[in-house]
């Protein structure tokens, strides 16, 4: 055992990220209730934190879980609202203004681009959640599939969009 380990098991503090998560789970809630414009993206932006530290992490490397935690929050935090005023900017589209009709139909066509780019779950279940509003339940009667499976394809077709829009930016 490292010297830092030891510093971490003497200061009673997680040792995996499960731990982390076990233990920071409803502070981490709290945090991004506080910070996110519509309550009901607390639960996803949480699993996209949970996602990224279990990816990501390297329990050996990290002095101070609760810090990483939140540096990691903080990151996804970011995407995820850059995220929402992109869809902001994508639903007022709809809203004719004559000066910014040339940058609506760019948008809609990116839009269009980046969901024809989808499989055709991940695209369901994204446009059946953001564009209809359903909740995961919902969702998941309609396509019968499991409310866990919808989360996963919700989270993958996010993941998707967000590859499939930075790619397209850097050609």
């Amino acid at each position: 055992m490292s010297p830092s380990q030891a510093d971490c098991k003497s200061r009673n503090q997680p040792e995996s990220v499960e731990e982390t998560v076990r233990a920071y789970d409803r502070e981490l809630h709290g945090f991004l209730r506080r910070r996110l414009r519509r309550r009901e993206s607390t639960e996803d932006v949480a699993q996209e934190i949970y996602l990224r530290l279990l990816r990501f992490a390297d329990p050996e490397l990290i002095r101070e879980p609760r810090a990483y935690l939140y540096r990691v929050a903080r990151n996804v935090l970011h995407d995820w609202l850059r995220l929402e005023d992109r869809e902001h900017q994508i639903a007022d589209v709809h809203e004719p203004v004559l000066e910014d009709q040339s940058s609506q139909v760019d948008d809609a066509r990116e839009l269009e681009y980046i969901l024809s780019k989808l499989p055709e779950l991940y695209r369901a279940v994204l446009v059946l959640r953001k564009a209809e509003g359903l909740s995961y339940e919902e969702i998941a009667a309609r396509l019968n599939i499991s409310v866990h499976t919808v989360k996963k394809y919700m989270h993958c077709a996010l993941v998707e969009c967000r590859v499939i829009s930075l790619g397209r930016r850097a050609i």
